[in-house]
């Protein structure tokens, strides 16, 4: 086997712009097929095998709990020098923030930082939670231009 494999090694160095054009050649077949057969759409991460008992327990958690079938993104506040999150006039600009929010395209959920504990020792941030009711690859750039709306005036 070791003489097979130096062998291969000392006739690939010897024909190496050879092999380097037949890898090239392989590469370009290889990308053309994968776009002749629809290899230009988007990646997909979810994994399913229906029929499955695993299969079967996510799609009873999906319908029990729509929120967390989705994907998530994170509010962070932050309150200036010395203050703190928990002050009434910032507090009152986190609710409203997390209404709106809310209200978003696709937003299933949205968990205040108190409900989770996510709020910093000396009050001066906080971090909420925004549950979507789709994937990360079925999310829309408009939903998420809508939460970055909803959170400008915070």
């Amino acid at each position: 086997m070791a003489t097979l494999l130096y062998r291969l090694g000392r006739s690939c160095f010897r024909r190496r712009r050879l092999v380097f054009a037949c890898w090239l050649t392989l590469m370009a077949a290889v990308i053309a097929v994968s776009a002749a057969f629809g290899g230009t759409g988007r990646l997909d991460d979810e994994f399913s095998i229906p029929g499955s008992e695993s299969q079967q327990a996510l799609d009873v958690m999906g319908r029990a709990f729509p929120g967390g079938s989705g994907t998530s993104a994170q509010l962070v506040f932050t309150a200036p020098a010395g203050g703190s999150v928990e002050e009434a006039p910032f507090k009152a600009a986190i609710d409203d923030t997390l209404a709106r929010a809310a209200r978003a395209p696709q937003v299933a959920d949205v968990t205040a930082p108190e409900a989770t504990g996510t709020v910093s020792a000396d009050g001066g941030v906080a971090v909420a939670q925004v549950g979507y009711r789709v994937s990360k690859s079925d999310l829309d750039a408009d939903s998420l231009d809508a939460l970055d709306a909803t959170a400008a005036p915070a």
